[in-house]
């Protein structure tokens, strides 16, 4: 064909094949680091749930030999201890699924369930507070991975506190048919490069300590229960954490005065 450059067919099929060739070398490969991929992210979780257990342990062992001979705190530790043999053990249940939790969901109270982890924070000192316009919502999820959750998020918020001063808000409402829980704290805030650029990336930290997955982990599993997760935030005024969950039903209505502390 005349004006129109010639092509040699044996090159162009020569180039395919090792296209080709290349490409079926490649895709084992690929398969392979997709799986030790799969493989090391529950490790990565479970390391982080023990690195939290292991700090709320280490903080009762502290406060042991101030009041080891107070028959509350005697109490406290018994219960302590207990929870975290039972969460160590169900941390070897989601290591022997391969990461998927083996517990099934539950009706959970909300407003219950906040409260419980906020008389038991002992880390706050009376820093933090809970708010709620309704005496109690269910959603359907599992209680020791919110549990997970909240404590991450209360946990960040409380070390964003400069020193002694300031505090930490939860407040408990609804959306239409949605949960809606806030945590908001007055401390040293992040910039919105931060949040859009690191926040919710795995194994990136601005702490001296810690792996940098407690926030990915969290947002993912409000993600595998219908929810989202959202941050707001502004350096040197503080940050609002929204947690946004299908919400199943009422128990007790609205509180009476619209916002009551507990």
């Amino acid at each position: 064909l005349h004006g129109y450059p010639r092509i040699s067919l044996p090159i162009t099929v020569g180039q395919q094949s090792a296209s080709y060739l290349a490409e079926q070398e490649s895709a084992p490969a690929l398969a392979d680091a997709k799986q030790f991929d799969e493989f090391n992210k529950p490790f990565a979780f479970v390391l982080h749930d023990i690195k939290n257990l292991v700090s709320q342990l280490s903080l009762m062992v502290k406060n042991a030999e101030k009041h080891k001979n107070n028959p509350a705190f005697q109490e406290d530790m018994l219960q302590t201890v207990s929870e975290s043999v039972e969460k160590m053990n169900n941390l070897l249940v989601r290591l022997h699924e391969g990461g998927r939790q083996a517990a099934a969901s539950a009706a959970l109270d909300l407003s219950k369930f906040l409260g419980q982890i906020v008389e038991n924070n002992t880390k706050a000192g009376g820093r933090l507070k809970f708010d709620r316009d309704v005496k109690g919502i269910v959603v359907v999820t599992d209680e020791e991975r919110l549990g997970a959750v909240m404590a991450h998020v209360i946990d960040n918020a409380l070390d964003s506190l400069d020193g002694d001063g300031g505090g930490v808000e939860i407040r408990l409402g609804t959306s239409g048919r949605e949960a809606v829980i806030e945590v908001e704290d007055n401390g040293s805030g992040m910039s919105p490069e931060f949040i859009r650029d690191e926040l919710f990336k795995p194994f990136r930290t601005s702490k001296g300590s810690g792996y940098g997955i407690g926030a990915f982990e969290s947002r993912e599993y409000v993600r595998e229960n219908g929810g989202r997760m959202d941050v707001q935030s502004k350096l040197g005024a503080g940050t609002i954490v929204t947690i946004r969950l299908p919400a199943v039903g009422l128990t007790g209505g609205l509180v009476s005065d619209g916002a009551a502390q507990s």
